[in-house]
């Protein structure tokens, strides 16, 4: 995970600009996965901790009410340990809503943004092929996320 999060650091501002000159390929998912089904399935208790500190969780491979496979992430959680940063993240759920997408980068592919009451950063991404892709992809997105709210 080390790696993916020294890569996350590198490539914000290059992102941003891909973002905008990049054409997207044509097989766009029809829709974002709705907030009240993510907030239904949950994430896994197995709660992350980044260098910084800050937590996330995620749910990998879950088509939720659309016909693609997503991967879910939220993070920045500042929280004690495991538990309390999954109990936090649960809880952000109960307040999810949609923000936007879906919207295409080269790094992340297609994504969809969150809202929630505490203020985390949360993001589905159509799954990877590999667990450790998919969650280099995650934390890019929460990354690529933290970057745009400040914009």
């Amino acid at each position: 995970m080390d790696l993916a999060v020294k890569k996350i650091f590198g490539f914000g501002v290059t992102l941003l600009c891909l973002t905008s000159t990049q054409a997207a390929p044509t097989n766009q998912p029809d829709k974002c996965p709705n907030p009240a089904v993510i907030a239904n399935i949950g994430v896994e208790q197995e709660t992350k901790k980044d260098r910084k500190g800050q937590w996330y969780a995620i749910k990998q491979h879950h088509s939720y009410d659309t016909n693609d496979t997503w991967d879910f992430i939220i993070g920045f959680i500042i929280a004690t340990d495991k538990n309390d940063a999954y109990q936090k993240a649960a809880a952000a759920l109960a307040t999810l809503s949609f923000n936007r997408g879906p919207f295409y980068t080269p790094k992340r592919g297609w994504t969809c943004l969150y809202a929630n009451a505490p203020g985390y950063l949360a993001a589905a991404t159509i799954s990877s092929a590999t667990e450790q892709k998919a969650q280099e992809s995650l934390v890019s997105t929460l990354q690529f996320s933290a970057i745009d709210r400040r914009q």
